[in-house]
């Protein structure tokens, strides 16, 4: 009998061992596939915004490194797995420190991206202390939480602590304030982006691509999270929530790097668009239309005659502001 309990034992243990094996090779192929677009878009970054002030410019740098370390961290532990430990598997019921240290990284990651959004935020909508106030606080406690999670990972270093109450609990409570975050930052964007709109076609195209930009960075981050909670909450004991682990603080770096580069892309091809090396400027009226109009239809023009400029900034990526300059009629897309 006792035979017989050894025997399941073992068969359970290797059944285990197999599941998250399998779920951490699906995790680090499509998490080093998204590392890839980051080392791409920080080299597209460094390249075409070479004016960007020095403090976004480090924490792009400090974001790109953060970033490398986890990938590091994540293969040394999955070669400790699959190679050290080849021979001696039951070393594997013991979880690697490079495995406890990433989830740190990966909280920090989460916090700067975040709070790099809540400032954006704070600016473009000219200081709204309430929403930025409740973005700022679930990123902190998301990260504050991921910080006890790591130290519990690293003083109970059994992997069953994985499933343990305290870890499930935290470890939701993680996920949670970071979905919340999320949706926080989107919901603001989305917003105050339809403030913005004009009645001109050329501010309004603009409007509908920042906000078709905006749900899609915040929709790809909450889903992660959200399905990384879930997973991680209803089957405590399996490892099927370790992909979305993998793969969260990658999406996070590049969904800022995207916001940074996608400046560039702003600028419409066309003849209402003129590209400066700091500013794309939108012409809503041509002069040629003053030219061929009397003086009373150009009047009541200008009088009409109002832009939205649109702020790409590094500190202020998508800030909002109202100017009227009758005499060019054009909307400035600014990188400051």
């Amino acid at each position: 009998m006792s035979s017989a309990t050894a025997g399941l034992s073992v068969d359970a243990f290797f059944k285990s061992l197999l599941e998250s094996f399998a779920c951490q090779i699906i995790g680090f192929t499509i998490a080093t596939t998204i590392y890839g677009i980051t080392v791409l878009q920080t080299f597209m970054y460094f390249r075409k915004y070479t004016k960007d002030r020095l403090y976004l410019k480090l924490m792009v740098g400090v974001l790109y490194v953060l970033d490398t370390l986890g990938t590091i961290l994540v293969s040394h532990s999955l070669y400790t797995y699959f190679v050290l430990n080849f021979r001696n598997p039951a070393k594997d019921i013991n979880l690697i420190w490079s495995f406890s240290l990433e989830n740190g990284v990966t909280a920090l990651i989460t916090v700067l991206v975040q709070c790099y959004f809540a400032e954006c935020l704070w600016r473009f909508s000219r200081g709204n202390k309430i929403l930025v106030a409740a973005i700022v606080f679930c990123a902190l406690a998301s990260f504050g939480l991921g910080l006890e999670t790591t130290a519990h990972l690293f003083i109970v270093k059994a992997a069953s602590s994985l499933g343990s109450r305290e870890v499930l609990i935290v470890g939701g409570l993680v996920q949670g304030f970071a979905a919340l975050c999320d949706i926080l930052i989107t919901t603001g964007l989305c917003y105050y982006l339809q403030t913005g709109r004009s009645g001109i076609k050329s501010t309004d195209n603009l409007v509908d691509r920042l906000l078709i930009y905006a749900i899609n960075r915040g929709a790809l981050t909450t889903v992660v999270q959200i399905c990384f909670l879930v997973l991680n909450v209803s089957a405590p004991g399996h490892a099927y929530f370790i992909p979305f682990h993998m793969i969260v603080s990658k999406l996070y770096v590049n969904a800022l790097l995207a916001t940074l580069n996608v400046r560039s892309s702003l600028a419409y091809t066309g003849n209402e668009v003129e590209v400066d090396q700091t500013s794309i400027m939108f012409n809503t009226v041509r002069p040629s239309a003053f030219e061929k109009t009397s003086t009373e239809i150009e009047s009541k023009t200008l009088a009409q005659q109002s832009t939205s400029a649109f702020k790409a900034s590094p500190g202020n990526s998508l800030t909002h502001q109202l100017h009227t300059k009758p005499s060019n009629g054009t909307m400035t897309v600014m990188a400051v």
